[in-house]
C-alpha cells in the first residue's frame, strides 16, 4: 500500500477536488488563499501535493522545507477515506521520503472551552500515535494558538520563525501574521 505525492499544478484532473477538499477540512481563518498557496509552491522549497493509493485521489499535502526541517501545513484526507488508515499511511510515506528531516505540524490547542475540543484531543492524539510529540512551541497564525509537535528530536523558536520566513518571506514582515512563544506563557520567545 503506497502513498503517492503528485504535485497539485500537474494534477488538473484533481483540481476541483483539492479546492473543495481544502475549503472543506479547514476553517476559513485557518485558510490562506489559494491562489497564494499555489504561487508559493514554485519555490523550490514548498511542496502542493494530490495525494494518491493505487492510483486513487485520496486528499492533499503541503508542506514548506527548510534546512533539515519539513513543516506540514495543510494534511487533508478526503472524507471518504478517513477512518480508514490513510492519515497514518501519508504520514509513514513522509516519513520514509523525508528519513533525514524533522518533521513538525501544528494541531489547534487544547482548550476546553472550543466548541470542537473533543475533535482536537482526537487529532492530537492521532499524531501522537504515529511518533509525534509537543515541542513546547505555540504558533500564533493570524491570532488562533497552535501547539507545535515534532517528529524526531526538537525544534527551538528560532528555528520555527526561520522556517516560516523562509515560506511568507517579506509577508511575514508586513503582516501581524506569525507569532511564536512557549506553552503556557505569553511571552514572544
Amino acid at each position: 500500500m503506497s502513498i503517492d505525492f503528485v504535485p497539485a499544478a500537474i494534477d488538473k484532473e484533481n483540481s476541483t477536488k483539492v479546492e473543495s477538499l481544502y475549503k472543506e477540512a479547514f476553517p476559513k481563518n485557518e485558510r490562506a488563499p489559494l491562489w497564494f498557496l499555489r504561487r508559493k509552491a514554485k519555490q523550490s522549497n514548498v511542496a502542493f501535493n494530490s495525494l494518491y493509493h493505487n492510483e486513487s485521489w485520496i486528499g492533499l499535502l503541503y508542506t514548506v522545507e527548510y534546512r533539515d526541517i519539513l513543516l506540514v501545513i495543510y494534511l487533508a484526507i478526503d472524507a471518504s477515506y478517513r477512518s480508514g488508515g490513510y492519515g497514518t499511511k501519508v504520514l509513514t510515506a513522509l516519513r520514509e521520503d523525508h528519513p533525514d528531516k524533522r518533521i513538525v505540524l501544528n494541531v489547534e490547542q487544547i482548550d476546553e472551552q472550543a466548541d470542537n475540543n473533543v475533535l482536537r484531543v482526537k487529532r492530537k492524539r492521532f499524531y501522537e500515535k504515529n511518533g509525534y510529540t509537543s515541542t513546547g512551541i505555540i504558533v500564533e497564525e493570524l491570532g488562533q494558538p497552535f501547539e507545535m509537535l515534532i517528529l524526531g528530536d526538537f525544534i527551538t523558536p528560532e528555528e520555527t520563525r526561520q522556517v516560516y520566513r523562509s515560506f511568507l518571506g517579506k509577508i511575514l514582515s508586513l503582516l501581524p501574521v506569525l507569532r511564536v512563544r512557549e506553552m503556557n506563557t505569553n511571552v514572544l520567545v
